[in-house]
């Protein structure tokens, strides 16, 4: 892969590119055996015989180091299999979003729709190390579901970070 940094940049670059771009470069790349990339301070483009430009979204991302603690008190391990069909279940009423329960007994998955409709399941667990204090997260039911869907193994194990 060649890569061409425009010319009007100064120092280091910063910008996010959006998710639906990168799916179109991916598609782009895979076509190709060599492609071009140019960044400029506004937009990212790849291009061979075909031509792909995208704005950049303003930005940074956030420092891993900052958003994901260095240490994690306790861990659970779940059935990935299980989970990733409970999420799926799940989203069948809330498509764009679940909470995430976490106890020192169980995680429970839930979402709503805009028709206060409801669904939810719940995983018992044994969490290692510090005890888990009662706390809830949302997801996207997308990126969940990539993720669980990533990962081969058996079981996940979840790393709680808020613990009492």
């Amino acid at each position: 892969m060649r890569i061409a940094v425009g010319t009007d940049t100064a120092g280091i670059l910063a910008g996010i590119v959006s998710n639906a771009s990168i799916a179109r470069i991916t598609e782009i790349a895979d076509r190709h055996t060599a492609v071009t990339i140019s960044l400029s301070a506004q937009r990212f483009m790849v291009e061979d015989d075909e031509q792909l430009l995208t704005k950049l979204i303003e930005g940074e991302f956030p420092d891993a180091d900052r958003v994901i603690p260095a240490t994690r008190p306790a861990t659970a391990g779940v059935d990935r299999a299980a989970l990733l069909a409970a999420v799926k279940r799940i989203a069948a009423i809330g498509p764009e979003g679940l909470l995430l329960e976490y106890t020192a007994e169980a995680i429970s998955l839930s979402a709503k729709n805009k028709d206060q409709e409801a669904a939810a399941e719940r995983f018992e667990w044994n969490a290692s190390g510090a005890k888990v204090k009662q706390f809830a997260q949302g997801f996207a039911v997308h990126y969940l579901t990539q993720a669980l869907e990533a990962f081969t193994g058996e079981r996940v194990n979840l790393h709680i970070g808020e613990t009492s």
